[in-house]
């Protein structure tokens, strides 16, 4: 890029607030205002990308790259979403119980990893269990409902979002012929 005439500077130290939250963070490049976040590994994340839309808003940019060592993918600002997640990250840091461990999801070789198995603090993780018996149980106590408060007495919340990953839609909705839990 600077070959090309582009100002770029490195290792940019970002520091401002976001919906009421204080960030600080580096940024690996910074072309004419524009963030770039070079990663090492092969697959693209939502969480690269939520943090690369972070640091966009900070410095004032409404697009981000993100460099894996095969692609470059382009990243617009969605402060909706960047939005929501921040909210759920606060909501988290406040709760008394930890929440359970996230559900597992296919790796590269199809095979079901658990997200928290790869963590360096998963010792200390499981010395705290979790109140919640599933990931939607727990997003539900945290106020995320899939479609709205409609679901707070809904009897398929405990599976809701699992059942929406596997079938299309949630349990409410489907046209397949649920089974009641005994």
């Amino acid at each position: 890029m600077e070959e090309r005439g582009l100002p770029v500077e490195r290792e940019v130290h970002v520091h401002g607030v976001f919906n009421g939250v204080e960030i600080d963070g580096y940024i690996d490049l910074l072309a004419e205002g524009v963030p770039v976040k070079v990663k090492s590994g092969y697959k693209e994340h939502l969480g690269h990308r939520l943090q690369v839309m972070l640091y966009a808003v900070l410095v004032g940019s409404r697009t981000a790259y993100i460099v894996y060592p095969h692609r470059v993918v382009h990243v617009a600002v969605e402060e909706e979403l960047l939005g929501v997640y921040v909210q759920r990250v606060l909501k988290v840091i406040g709760l008394e119980e930890p929440p359970p461990e996230p559900p597992a999801k296919r790796n590269s070789r199809g095979e079901k990893v658990k997200p928290c198995d790869s963590y360096e603090v998963r010792v200390l993780c499981a010395k705290y269990p979790s109140k919640f018996k599933t990931w939607d149980s727990f997003l539900a106590h945290i106020g995320e409902l899939p479609r709205g408060e409609k679901c707070l007495k809904c009897p398929h919340l405990e599976y809701c979002r699992a059942f929406r990953a596997r079938h299309g839609s949630p349990p409410c909705t489907s046209r397949q012929r649920l089974l009641e839990h005994a």
